[in-house]
């Protein structure tokens, strides 16, 4: 391989210049597979005199290359279930290169950026090679770890090892085992090097590093399984005293004296204290609380909390300290010290420890935390949608110390004696207050909020939640601070659903909420008002007379609050109104669905939004147009003017090439055809087919629903263009001949071909219908993992069979013929198949086409019939009156299905809130519901015990009437226009077999048994009672 090419090649692709920039890319492009080429790039990535922009651009194009060509499992299967031998995999001997030298290359690079690109690159090869063709890797990482006196080796050391703990994080203990080899070689090292930092130069920057390197690795370790073969207790006895010295540690004033107050958490020194009280509180949660862990942790759980309790919760105390002192300490420490201390209060041992001082910990650390910050102010002034979008921002949720404030102030208030009454006289004391600052009472309102699920289910507080809504709350409503506003509609948000014994206090509270939605002028406020008013609509009837003569303009207000911060949340707001309110909204309904199709449109075309944000409201937005369709449905002058502005959007979306949002493009379309297929929905019908062949199989599940209407709502404007059924033809071949597609995927393409078949019957071109039998059959012949799927195959020749029994034999004797096959080989194999998954049948309608299947079958001529009919007439009629039985309870069922919904008692759910709520006494554990879960697993390993009315026939009737996944797909013989009712069906075949063939009839008869034929002597009954008295039909 010429280097010296290659390197030339690399300098030009960071030229601005396209015309010497892409003929380079080029050209790299066409000589991947040279063998040479990867080590090559590896070695510029070495060259210590190198620029920096070419060595990114060599392992940028090394983890491309790595990432494509490197593990065999990405090679596509042809259909033999090979792996294709056209595809490029990089050479064994650049592979072996590569493996010697990419831990030495992390090693020595002292580039951050290029070595997080060598990190993934390792983390790519242990994934596909460790221990099986790599397990050197490990001795690598040792021998850099243990015996080298070099910092940077350790860190090298150590940043390969996290790869491989990261790989392992969340497996299984049964495919940790290679992990765990290797962690008995490689934790003892770590371990030594941390004692050895903390010994020598704790707090220098290079240190504190390499700290947090094996701190983070420590923690990727036992993240969800605690290797307790490996870390005994001595050992572990040595990582907490480290974990915990690290923890108590303070930042060096120096090192943080000068920098910025939001940029010092990413100071190393601040990072390095977050990880040890991450390990910290992951630890005591996990494995540490004896009533909440697994089994094989107990005796762990026990010892750990007898003896790290004390010196770690002295460690938290004194970093709250700290806080409540005016010190800064950085959000993530806060927010990890306050997760370990809500672990703490529910176990009787650590809450004793933290008894006496929590009261403290309430007024100086979660209600400063919980009250409107500087920062806060700021992001509100500046920049509101920023505020609002970090509100509700999930991830900023889960890292943020005030969500941890919140959880412990709960767990406080739940589970400890007193605790709540004593935060309440604190909470009421400060809202008494004349002089109370603003943030003062929007810190205790957020404390009152976040407890108030607690508060609703005391006695002592539940009766008076209305009367401190009207005493505190309300009177926010009108005060100058906006963040106080908001405060307001979030807290009455979190009672909305107390009873309230005063009507107008109701009306008070709707009325205030719709204020702040269209007067108040502060984006903030609008969007917690909104979310207010949900709640609201949702548990106080009352609030809708409130709300319906300003229907309009909130319905406008939220539109336009949509468009201006792009909130999921108050999408589903709007969805709320539109359900709630569908008369009032008739004549705004075009209006409203041109202002979310504008919103989409400038959303899917602004470039100044992040692409996951911008997707995650586009699908709000498209849903909120689908809710408005459904509650338009019975409108159809509505309908009418809607559609246009729909289907403008969906096209939008497939020649956009929007594949995020195909799914709900689909489902808009599948909407909008349910009742009736219009020309402008018909315009989508071929785009959804070339979308089809561009973007490849992977969406065809979704474009099934819309696919079905075109075929049962329009089929004689489907039917009159061959090229419709043709397109379906294709895609159905392109799934089912598929080497790499799924069972899943083909069932679709299954099911489509039955409901083609049983809706046009004879109207189907016949080398088309032959083609679709065809694929059934050529199928059924490849090995089917999944039974459904074969049932579904055996169904399309069901359904041939039943419209039209000669053409399905001439298909047969073809195929024999070509093959050289006897005499009904197929129609035998086919038969005996059938008979043979009877049982697997699920669903209603897979039964019901069996019964019309077999009735059909019995109904052939005896000079055309296969003789294995009469051979297994016996099995055939015992099938259908299985099949007849099973439909009669699963009709039962279905009928019944509706009323049993609402059985479940609240009151049970009350007790079982109460129970969960149970205040804990100061010698008392909380016990988690993963110990019920042991003892239900102790059950479940003594083997199945069953009661004495227990019942086996009920045990595999549990399904009978659970609708499969594509039974939503009706056939014609399901639906109203072309119904076949199977009960009758079959009495109208037995009458027909005795008026033309009483042999046959007479053999059919005595081929039962005496049960057989008091049962079908009772269906023939019961339907003939249908016949005269409809009403009585089930």
């Amino acid at each position: 391989m010429d280097k010296a090419r290659i390197l030339d090649l690399l300098r030009k692709t960071a030229d601005p210049d396209a015309k010497v920039r892409e003929p380079a890319e080029q050209q790299l492009n066409a000589i991947y597979k040279i063998i040479g080429f990867c080590p090559t790039l590896l070695e510029c990535v070495l060259h210590p005199d190198l620029e920096v922009h070419i060595k990114q651009a060599a392992v940028i194009y090394l983890k491309n290359n790595i990432l494509k060509y490197w593990d065999t499992r990405n090679l596509t299967v042809t259909e033999n279930g090979h792996p294709d031998p056209s595809q490029f995999i990089i050479h064994e001997h650049d592979k072996k290169i590569i493996t010697d030298s990419i831990v030495d290359a992390i090693v020595s690079c002292r580039n951050d950026l290029i070595c997080v690109h060598l990190s993934s690159i390792v983390n790519l090869i242990i994934k596909s090679d460790f221990p099986h063709k790599w397990p050197d890797v490990v001795n690598k990482i040792h021998y850099y770890l243990a015996q080298s006196n070099d910092p940077n080796a350790w860190s090298g050391a150590m940043v390969t090892f996290h790869q491989l703990a990261k790989i392992y994080e969340y497996r299984n203990q049964n495919d940790r085992k290679p992990f765990l080899e290797a962690l008995a070689i490689l934790l003892p090292a770590s371990c030594q090097r941390l004692t050895q930092l903390l010994q020598s130069d704790p707090l220098s920057e290079q240190s504190c590093k390499l700290q947090k390197q094996i701190l983070k690795t420590f923690h990727a370790t036992l993240q969800y399984s605690l290797p307790l073969a490996i870390l005994s207790r001595e050992t572990f006895t040595q990582w907490m005293a480290l974990i915990t010295e690290i923890a108590k540690r303070d930042v060096p004033d120096m090192a943080q004296k000068f920098v910025d107050k939001e940029d010092r958490p990413s100071l190393i020194w601040w990072k390095c204290k977050k990880w040890s009280l991450h390990l910290l509180a992951r630890i005591f949660e996990r494995y540490g609380s004896p009533n909440s862990v697994q089994r094989e942790y107990k005796d762990f759980a026990g010892w750990y909390i007898n003896t790290f309790s004390y010196p770690v919760i002295q460690t938290i105390i004194k970093i709250l300290e700290q806080y409540a002192l005016g010190q800064y300490v950085s959000p993530r420490v806060m927010q990890q010290a306050l997760n370990y201390l809500n672990t703490a209060v529910l176990h009787s041992m650590t809450w004793k420890m933290l008894k006496n001082d929590m009261m403290t910990v309430v007024e100086k650390i979660i209600f400063p935390l919980m009250c409107h910050s500087d920062e806060d102010e700021e992001l509100w002034t500046a920049d509101p949608r920023e505020y609002i979008r970090m509100k509700y921002d999930i991830f900023e949720e889960y890292i943020s110390p005030v969500s941890a404030s919140q959880n412990l102030l709960h767990s406080l208030c739940k589970k400890r004696r007193d605790m709540l009454q004593k935060t309440m006289a604190f909470v009421i004391d400060v809202l008494n207050k004349q002089q109370a600052e603003p943030r003062a009472k929007d810190g205790v309102l957020h404390m009152v909020g976040s407890i108030a699920d607690v508060l609703n289910k005391k006695p002592l507080f539940q009766d008076q939640m209305e009367q401190l809504l009207a005493a505190y709350v309300f009177p926010q409503f009108s005060c100058p601070q906006g963040f106080l506003r908001a405060r307001a509609c979030w807290t009455l948000n979190h009672f909305a659903s107390i009873e309230f014994k005063n009507p107008a206090n109701i009306i008070v509270a709707a009325q205030a909420v719709l204020h702040c939605i269209t007067v108040d002028t502060e984006l903030p406020v609008k969007v917690e008002a909104s979310l207010c008013l949900l709640s609201l609509l949702n548990s106080q009837p009352a609030t809708q007379d409130v709300i319906r003569p300003h229907v309009n303009v909130l319905t406008h207000e939220l539109v336009n609050l949509i468009r201006s911060t792009e909130n999921e949340d108050v999408m589903e707001v709007l969805q709320k109104i539109v359900y709630t309110f569908p008369d009032d909204l008739v004549p705004i309904a075009v209006d409203l669905t041109n202002h979310l199709a504008h919103t989409f449109h400038s959303l899917i075309d602004s470039g100044d939004t992040e692409e996951d944000e911008k997707i995650s409201a586009a699908v709000a937005i498209l849903s909120t147009i689908d809710t408005v369709l459904t509650m338009m449905d019975e409108k159809k002058e509505v309908i009418a003017r809607l559609e246009p502005i729909v289907v403008n959007i969906i096209l939008k979306i497939f020649e956009r090439n929007t594949q995020e949002l195909y799914e709900e493009a689909t489902t808009l379309l599948s909407t909008i055809t349910a009742d009736a297929v219009s020309n402008e929905s018909w315009s989508v019908f071929q785009t959804l087919y070339n979308v089809f062949k561009r973007d490849g199989m992977d969406y065809f599940t979704d474009m099934m629903s819309p696919i079905h209407n075109y075929i049962t709502v329009d089929p004689e404007r489907f039917i009159a263009s061959e090229q419709n059924l043709i397109a379906l033809y294709d895609m159905c071949q392109t799934i089912m001949n598929d080497p790499n597609g799924t069972e899943e995927m083909e069932s679709y393409a299954a099911k489509l071909i039955e409901i083609i078949i049983l809706q046009f019957r004879d109207r189907i071109n016949r080398n088309l219908l032959y083609s679709f039998v065809e694929l059934a059959i050529t199928r059924l012949r490849r090995e089917i993992g999944v039974t459904e799927y074969r049932t579904l195959l055996l169904q399309i020749v069901i359904a041939v069979l039943h419209v039209d029994y000669g053409f399905l034999k001439e298909c047969f004797e073809k195929w024999e013929n070509q093959n050289g096959q006897p005499p009904n080989t197929l129609f035998n194999s086919f038969i005996e198949q059938w008979l043979k998954d009877i049982n697997e049948l699920q669903g209603i309608h897979d039964r019901k086409i069996s019964v019309i299947g077999f009735c059909s079958l019995l109904m052939i001529s005896k000079k055309d019939m296969p003789p294995i009919v009469n051979s297994v007439k016996a099995q055939i009629i015992a099938s259908i009156l299985t099949l007849c039985e099973r439909l009669k309870v699963a009709y039962q069922k279905k009928a019944t299905a509706g009323s049993d919904d609402d059985t479940d008692s609240s009151d049970e759910e009350d007790d079982i809130s109460d129970n969960e709520a149970e205040v804990l006494d100061d010698d008392q554990d909380h016990v988690a519901h993963e110990d019920l879960d042991d003892e239900f697993e102790d059950i479940a390993e003594d083997g199945e015990i069953l009661t004495d009315d227990s019942d086996l026939e009920d045990l595999h009737s549990n399904d009978d009437c659970e609708p499969t996944a594509l039974e939503s797909f009706e056939t014609r013989i399901d639906t109203e226009k072309g119904f076949v009712d199977e009960f009758i069906f079959l009495y109208q075949t037995l009458e027909s077999i005795f008026a033309t063939d009483r042999e046959w009839y007479t053999e059919l008869w005595d081929s039962l048994s005496e049960s057989q034929k008091t049962k079908l002597c009772e269906f023939k009954k019961v339907t003939v009672q249908s016949l005269m008295w409809p009403s009585v039909q089930t």
